[in-house]
C-alpha cells in the first residue's frame, strides 16, 4: 500500500462551539487529546512517510494549551511539507497572533477559517455564536491577510446555508481578499449524522449551486 499524501490530525475534541453539523462531535468539555509526546512521534512518522500536506484540526486546535509548541516543533521539517491550521477563528487573540507570526517568519503555515455566512444573520444560522464572535472572525481574517498569511475560508453546505453560499463566497474573495474559498458537502458523522434530517438539502439544490459556481468561474 502507498502512503497517503495528505493527513488531518485531530488535536482535540474541545471546541467553544457546539455546531449541529460537526463531524467530530466536538464541543465544550471535550476530553480527547493526543499527548504532546505521542504527537511529536506521529509527526516524525508522517514526515518519514513523505506525506506532503498536514492539517491540524479539532475540535478547536487553539484550545490546546500547547498549540504554539506544536507549531514550533514542525519548524524542524522546514519547507518539505505544507501545513494548515484549521480553526473557527474566534480564539485568534493578540497574544497568540504575535507568537504565531513569529513562527510564520520561519515556516509558512496556512490558516483555514470556518466562514458559514457573509454577515452575522447568515453565519449564526448553523454555527450559532454571538455577533461579537462573528466580528472577531472577520477582524482576524483581515489582520492575517494584512500580515501576508495565506487564508482559506471553509463553508459547510447544509439546508440552512446553501442559499447564501455564493454571497459568502463573493464576500470572502472580493471583500476580505482571502486566497481560497472552499465549499464542502456534509461529512455524515458525529453530530451531523444525528442531525442529518435537519441539515440535509436536495440534490437539485447542490446541482444548481455547482452550476452557478461553474458559470462564475467561466466568466
Amino acid at each position: 500500500m502507498h502512503s497517503p499524501n495528505q493527513i488531518l490530525i485531530e488535536l482535540t475534541t474541545q471546541c467553544n462551539y457546539h455546531c449541529s453539523h460537526c463531524y467530530a462531535d466536538a464541543g465544550p468539555g471535550g476530553k480527547g487529546e493526543i499527548p504532546f509526546e505521542q504527537l511529536t512521534t506521529l509527526l516524525d512518522q508522517i514526515f518519514d512517510m513523505g506525506i506532503i500536506w498536514v492539517g491540524f484540526t479539532g475540535g478547536e486546535p487553539l484550545l490546546r494549551k500547547d498549540i504554539l509548541k506544536i507549531l514550533s516543533y514542525i519548524k524542524k521539517y522546514g519547507e518539505s511539507q505544507i501545513y494548515t491550521l484549521l480553526t473557527n477563528g474566534t480564539l485568534l487573540n493578540p497574544q497568540f497572533l504575535e507568537k504565531f507570526l513569529q513562527i510564520q517568519k520561519e515556516l509558512c503555515i496556512n490558516v483555514q477559517i470556518s466562514l458559514d455566512g457573509h454577515n452575522y444573520e447568515t453565519f449564526s444560522r448553523q454555527r450559532g455564536g454571538t455577533k461579537q464572535q462573528f466580528d472577531t472572525v472577520i477582524q482576524n481574517i483581515r489582520f492575517l491577510k494584512e500580515k501576508g498569511v495565506n487564508i482559506i475560508t471553509f463553508f459547510s453546505v447544509s439546508d440552512s446555508t446553501i442559499g447564501h453560499a455564493l454571497d459568502t463566497a463573493r464576500f470572502a474573495l472580493f471583500e476580505l481578499g482571502v486566497d481560497q474559498f472552499l465549499l464542502s458537502t456534509l461529512f455524515i458523522a458525529g453530530r451531523a449524522s444525528q442531525n442529518y434530517r435537519l441539515l440535509e438539502y436536495q440534490y437539485e439544490q447542490w446541482q444548481n449551486l455547482l452550476l452557478e459556481v461553474t458559470d462564475i468561474k467561466n466568466t
